[in-house]
């Protein structure tokens, strides 16, 4: 019998490829599922959202990396020199050692998601539940956002908790999306750097349920598995979840991966959107949007 199930919601997965720290994450889940030792289990709205979107995120995180590339071949040219020439030879080789590494990590993901994870399937009921959501204005539905998606994901968990046996002793949502599932401890506290808790519209469905949450994957795997992950990685994995929860810039200089121009302004205003599954800037040169990458490794 396996020690804990874990259920994760898209934004934690693509998540996991948007940082190189993160990528032993991956595989630590993927030798924890193979021993036995961990079951994941996904909401079929999971597996349609990854379908839907990794391309875009694996595509982008390549672009812009490039774009740094492309930045040391034109320095090169400019200074003719011999350092300039080895900086160049050793930032393509940099580079393609990413896109190997990246989608190693990428087939291991996939490993997990599609040929090991359980499948919940949607039924009628949990339909009707996350309508139930949005007619009431329950979480994870706000005034001003159809979140029909996250519904019938926290309500497939749900439906999977309830009919399932009760003998695992660890069970964990996982998700980076704290806005639509979680609340401030303490809505009072000045604090910026608030603790989320699960929202009060879902706190009965977990408090029954045996249920727990976590905003970062592998934080959820050193706490149910010590040892199969560095304190390096969890320490990264929990800023990069802080930093996803509370929209936190990143905090480099970007340049555009299509022009090279480097964006000096401030992230910030109505110029810089944040992207559905990572910010995103646009280039004062060429008009042309990108996503970024934060540094937090």
């Amino acid at each position: 019998m396996c020690d804990a199930i874990f259920f994760v919601d898209t934004c934690s997965w693509l998540n996991l490829l948007k940082h190189v720290s993160q990528f032993s994450t991956i595989s630590a889940v993927l030798n924890l599922v193979n021993s036995g030792e961990l079951k994941v289990v996904l909401p079929r709205q999971v597996l349609l959202e990854y379908k839907k979107n990794v391309e875009n995120v694996l595509s982008t995180l390549k672009l812009e990396n490039k774009g740094h590339v492309k930045w040391v071949s034109e320095l090169a040219k400019k200074t003719k020199t011999k350092d300039a020439k080895e900086a160049k030879k050793l930032s393509d080789q940099v580079y393609d050692k990413y896109v190997a590494t990246l989608e190693e990590s990428r087939k291991e993901m996939e490993v997990i998601l599609f040929e090991k994870a359980l499948e919940i399937e949607l039924t009628p009921q949990i339909i009707q539940r996350a309508v139930d959501r949005g007619l009431e204005r329950r979480k994870p539905f706000t005034d001003n956002k159809n979140s029909m998606a996250d519904a019938l994901i926290i309500e497939s968990v749900f439906e999977y908790c309830c009919l399932s046996s009760n003998d695992v002793k660890h069970k964990y949502f996982v998700s980076s999306n704290t806005n639509d599932f979680c609340e401030d401890e303490n809505k009072n506290k000045q604090d910026k750097a608030k603790k989320k808790v699960v929202h009060t519209d879902l706190l009965n469905d977990f408090n029954s349920l045996n249920l727990n949450f976590s905003n970062n994957l592998s934080e959820a795997v050193s706490k149910i598995f010590p040892g199969s992950l560095s304190r390096k990685v969890v320490e990264a994995g929990k800023r990069i979840a802080e930093a996803f929860s509370e929209r936190i810039e990143p905090i480099y200089k970007p340049i555009c991966p299509y022009c090279g121009t480097e964006v000096h302004d401030v992230i910030s205003g109505t110029r810089y959107l944040y992207g559905e599954f990572g910010w995103v800037t646009e280039c004062p040169k060429c008009k042309k949007r990108f996503m970024l990458v934060s540094n937090l490794y």
